[in-house]
């Protein structure tokens, strides 16, 4: 049918339909500049030693792991504090505050887990 028409055209006039236009020299210039961009800036794993390679799995392992701990057992790593609550009452850190010991602990350890990006950084 049709598309078999048009298909037979574009094979038969590939060259006339694909060739690079004067009009578009400007267009051809970004895309150029963008691959050569794209290849300038790409970070290949062959050239970064190991060690930060594993620092930075190993960080990136550690902060899912610890944000997966604090979503699924909240009540393990932090407390309860009504939205109409005196704020003067807060406390931040400790057993009858809003982060128990093992929040803060946990908080540390995901900062921790962060250097690995920064490592890699």
């Amino acid at each position: 049918g049709a598309a078999w028409a048009i298909q037979e055209k574009l094979e038969q006039k590939h060259w006339e339909l694909s060739k690079p236009l004067l009009q578009n020299v400007d267009l051809d210039w970004l895309d150029f500049r963008s691959r050569k961009l794209d290849e300038a800036s790409a970070i290949r794993s062959d050239i970064i030693p190991s060690v930060v390679l594993v620092l930075f799995r190993l960080g990136c392992v550690v902060v899912v792991l610890i944000g997966h701990a604090f979503y699924w057992v909240p009540t393990y790593f932090f407390t309860s504090f009504e939205v109409n609550s005196d704020i003067k009452t807060l406390t931040w850190f400790g057993d009858d505050a809003l982060f128990l010991n093992s929040g803060l602990a946990g908080i540390c350890v995901a900062l921790v887990g962060l250097c690995g990006w920064i490592i890699y950084a």
